[in-house]
C-alpha cells in the first residue's frame, strides 16, 4: 500500500515538473512579430517626399498643383504588387495615374503613365488576361465622353486597346429626338441626348466563345433624355439594357464588337399622355421589364 502511494506521489511530482518547465519555456519564448506588408511603406508622405527631391517631377503642373492623392496596391497574374497613385489636379476637372516603382521598401521611381481624364468618371483596375496584364482605365473628356482603355503593365505609357464605355454628355441633338420618335418634324426646338446610367458601362473580362482568348463584355443602362424648348429641363423618355460583346481577334490583335452576341433591350418607356380635362402634357411609364437578371456577367 505504501509503495503504491509512493509511486503515485512520484508520478505527480514528475508531471508537475513537466508542466512547470513547459510554462517557463512558453513564457520565455519571444513573441512572433506581426507580418509587415511591403506596400505599407508606400504612403502619400513618401510619394510627396520623392517628388520634392526630383525637380523634373516637381515642375510638372499636374503634380506641382495637385489636390488629392489616392494610392492603391494591386496584383498582377504572377502575384507581383503594382503600386498606382491617382493624382487629382487642383482647380481642374482632371486627374492622372502614376506608377510607383519600389525597391527595398523605398520608392525609386515615379512614372507618369499618361492615363487619366475626367476625375468624375475615372476609375482603374489591374486585370489579368490571356493577352497579358493590363491597367484598365475609364478615360474621358471634360464633357464626359470616353473609352475603357487598356495599358500593358510592361509599357504603361502606351495604350493598347480602347473600347467605347463612357457617355454622360447631354449633347441635345434634334436628330436623336427624331431617331427615337420623340418629336415630329414640326417640333424644331425639341432635342434629345443619349447617356449611360452612372456615366459608364461595366466591364467583364471573360473568354465567352471558349477560344482561349479573353473577350470583353460591357453592360449597363442607356438612357434617352428629352430636352425641353428652354434647353434646361431634362426628361427621361427611354431606358435600354445594353450588352456590348467585344471578341478578341488574334489576326488583328484587337477587340471587335460582335453584332450577334451584343444586345440592346428596351426596358422602360415614358410617353406623353393628356390628363382628362387638362391640356397640359405629362409623361407616364408605359412599359417596364425587370432587368436584374440580365446582368448575369457580374
Amino acid at each position: 500500500m505504501k509503495k503504491g502511494l509512493l509511486l503515485r506521489s512520484a508520478l505527480e511530482v514528475i508531471i508537475c515538473s513537466i508542466l512547470v518547465i513547459s510554462i517557463i519555456a512558453t513564457s520565455s519564448k519571444p513573441k512572433e512579430q506581426p507580418f509587415v506588408r511591403e506596400w505599407s511603406y508606400v504612403s502619400v508622405d513618401s510619394f510627396l517626399s520623392f517628388i520634392d527631391a526630383n525637380p523634373i517631377l516637381k515642375d510638372e503642373y499636374n503634380l506641382y498643383s495637385l489636390s488629392t492623392i489616392d494610392i492603391s496596391e494591386n496584383w498582377d497574374s504572377n502575384g507581383n504588387i503594382i503600386y498606382l497613385a491617382k493624382v487629382t489636379w487642383e482647380f481642374m476637372w482632371g486627374c492622372s495615374l502614376y506608377l510607383i516603382i519600389i525597391d527595398n521598401y523605398e520608392i525609386t521611381e515615379i512614372i507618369n503613365t499618361g492615363i487619366g481624364g475626367n476625375s468624375v468618371y475615372f476609375s482603374y483596375d489591374v486585370v489579368g488576361m490571356s493577352q497579358g496584364d493590363f491597367i484598365s482605365a475609364y478615360c474621358s473628356s471634360h464633357m464626359g465622353n470616353g473609352n475603357l482603355v487598356l495599358f500593358p503593365i510592361s509599357e504603361p505609357t502606351e495604350s493598347k486597346y480602347g473600347i467605347p464605355a463612357v457617355d454622360h454628355d447631354y449633347e441635345d441633338m434634334r436628330l436623336t429626338a427624331l431617331e427615337y420618335g420623340l418629336i415630329s418634324g414640326d417640333e424644331e426646338q425639341l432635342t434629345a441626348s443619349e447617356i449611360y446610367l452612372g456615366g459608364k458601362l461595366h466591364a467583364d473580362y471573360i473568354d465567352i466563345n471558349q477560344d482561349g482568348n479573353t473577350d470583353i463584355i460591357m453592360t449597363g443602362i442607356q438612357q434617352i433624355y428629352e430636352t425641353g424648348k428652354d434647353f434646361q429641363d431634362q426628361i427621361l423618355r427611354r431606358e435600354y439594357y445594353v450588352k456590348n460583346v467585344y471578341l478578341y481577334n488574334l489576326a488583328e490583335d484587337d477587340f471587335i464588337l460582335s453584332d450577334i452576341l451584343s444586345e440592346r433591350i428596351l426596358i422602360n418607356s415614358y410617353d406623353r399622355y393628356n390628363r382628362a380635362g387638362d391640356e397640359q402634357k405629362d409623361y407616364r411609364l408605359q412599359n417596364t421589364i425587370v432587368y436584374d437578371q440580365l446582368f448575369y456577367w457580374k
